[in-house]
């Protein structure tokens, strides 16, 4: 019998710390970078996708620093790029809590990608529309 967490419970469509394994890293291939309304204010913010999960990364400065250190400032460089995910004690609002971070360095496993779509280039510049 397998063990059950109360976070089964409530599914969330956000990839967090829980959803890693203790001292594992999860590998997953970048499908896009869009913009999604998030929390209860629904504030604009980069969400990522996965080829491998459905459920989406809420892309924060950090991780957003180390994708550039990856794979440059240009964000259609990311889309087809394998990315290692790892949980870590961050802070975050001034508590220390348990947080998803990408490391600096790409997998072991990373493949070349397709080039960029056109419509993941529009998303990332702005030309599609953005949630309100």
């Amino acid at each position: 019998m397998s063990t059950l967490s109360i976070n089964d419970f409530f599914p969330s469509p956000w990839l967090k710390a829980d959803d890693i394994p203790d001292d594992e890293d999860l590998v997953f291939t970048v499908q896009s970078l869009d913009w999604e309304a998030i929390g209860f204010e629904k504030e604009s913010k980069p969400v990522m996708t996965f080829n491998e999960t459905s459920k989406k990364l809420v892309l924060n400065k950090t991780n957003g620093k180390t994708l550039e250190s990856l794979f440059g400032k240009n964000v259609t460089n990311f889309f087809g790029k394998k990315i290692s995910l790892y949980k870590t004690r961050v802070e975050f609002q001034g508590k220390a809590s348990m947080g998803v971070r990408i490391r600096p360095e790409a997998p072991n496993n990373a493949v070349e990608s397709e080039p960029a779509t056109e419509e993941q280039i529009n998303l990332v510049l702005g030309q599609a529309e953005a949630p309100l």
